[in-house]
């Protein structure tokens, strides 16, 4: 009886023991995988935040710089398109003064200038009527024609020079005598200003009379129409994330903005929040060639708006005198962030889920395979244990 009650405790250990052990190791090891997968989901969460924050200022930074390549670019080729205009326009002067000459040539020299500028000073190109021809004699440096100062006909130009100093008779005696027609530039003031801007200007030796005739550009007239042409282009720029591109000038005035209620408006009378976050973006911007820049968004500058921190990258654009940005507020990057934290919170839960699922299924298939293979082992003992007693009888 003793011996039936000792064997039937080391059959139930047999059966116990194995399910005990599969329970306890699925128990340990899912343990670890949960362990493992949350270290794993709080290193994404960090790398979350870093990582999108990353992109999207890239984004950003890559937005700016395209456009300033753009700018960049196209100023360079509206240059070299004026300069190929204005070298037209000269060639088709100097074939005017070729016709006046032959039609006049058996008069004097000053009679020929006289018709010249009769004939020349009304002559008036590119879109806003800014353009003429001067005209003038290589020798003496006698003005021929001058429609922007009729009253120096007739004086000699010998001494002339711009506003930077730069003695322009000089400057393209030089030019035409290496030769005979070429560019030159110099700085001058605009009509009705006082600001001295560049012009690029041709200028073409007439070999019968000894004379040069030229025109130039203000290179001003350049900058404004590439301005309109691209403020334009900026307006037709919409992005998913509601972002703006947002265009100021060196003294702090607003080309270019979402609020158009800014636009022009001298700095002064802005928000003082507003004047503040200016001076750092223009400071910022001109002292560097691209770069992030964080400051409050004053709440005065949009209607229903929230005060927040925003993230811009500015650069200065020096051909237009403009420092042109965009950025990202940062209560819409952790918007951004939280949807995505939510996100891997679900797939973490979910994976959690299939972890005990599975876990729970292979422990499950395993003990009925051990209780199978217990009940197996029981029968054998019971067996040989059987036949022990028999051949202890005998």
């Amino acid at each position: 009886m003793k011996n039936t009650a000792n064997e039937t405790k080391i059959i139930k250990w047999i059966i116990l023991l194995p399910i005990v052990g599969v329970i306890l190791t699925s128990f340990f090891l899912t343990n670890i995988f949960i362990s493992s997968k949350l270290e794993t989901h709080e290193l994404e969460i960090v790398n979350l935040k870093n990582t999108h924050i990353t992109n999207l200022k890239d984004k950003v930074k890559e937005r700016i710089e395209h456009i300033s390549l753009l700018l960049n670019n196209d100023y360079k080729n509206r240059i070299e398109e004026s300069k190929k205009a204005i070298k037209d326009i000269v060639n088709i002067g100097h074939s005017q003064l070729t016709s006046i000459y032959n039609v006049n040539k058996k008069l004097s020299k000053n009679e020929i200038y006289n018709i010249i500028n009769e004939q020349m000073k009304d002559l008036k190109f590119f879109d806003n009527k800014n353009g003429y021809f001067f005209i003038y004699a290589l020798d003496s440096g006698i003005s021929i024609s001058l429609p922007s100062a009729p009253k120096l006909i007739g004086t000699s130009l010998k001494n002339l020079k711009d506003k930077n100093g730069k003695n322009l008779f000089d400057s393209y005696g030089k030019i035409l005598e290496d030769k005979g027609e070429g560019f030159d530039t110099w700085y001058w003031n605009k009509p009705n200003s006082d600001k001295k801007i560049q012009k690029i200007g041709y200028i073409k030796k007439f070999e019968p009379l000894n004379i040069a005739i030229g025109t130039a550009i203000y290179t001003d007239d350049i900058k404004i129409s590439i301005s309109k042409k691209e403020i334009e282009f900026i307006k037709t720029l919409k992005y998913k994330d509601n972002s703006y591109i947002f265009i100021i000038n060196s003294k702090g005035t607003a080309i270019f903005h979402k609020n158009k209620n800014i636009i022009n408006k001298p700095l002064k009378e802005l928000p003082i929040q507003t004047q503040e976050n200016v001076k750092k973006i223009i400071s910022t911007a001109k002292n560097s060639n691209g770069k992030f820049t964080e400051y409050l968004q004053s709440n005065n500058l949009f209607a229903k708006f929230k005060q927040s921190k925003k993230i811009s990258y500015i650069k200065y654009i020096p051909i237009l005198d403009w420092i042109i940005g965009t950025g990202l507020y940062t209560d819409d990057l952790n918007i951004q962030v939280s949807q995505k934290q939510k996100e891997l919170e679900k797939q973490l839960e979910y994976d959690i889920k299939t972890i005990i699922s599975l876990s729970s299924l292979i422990s499950f298939l395993i003990i009925i395979i051990l209780i199978f293979l217990s009940k197996k082992i029981k029968n054998l003992f019971q067996f040989y244990s059987n036949r022990l007693e028999e051949n202890n009888l005998k």
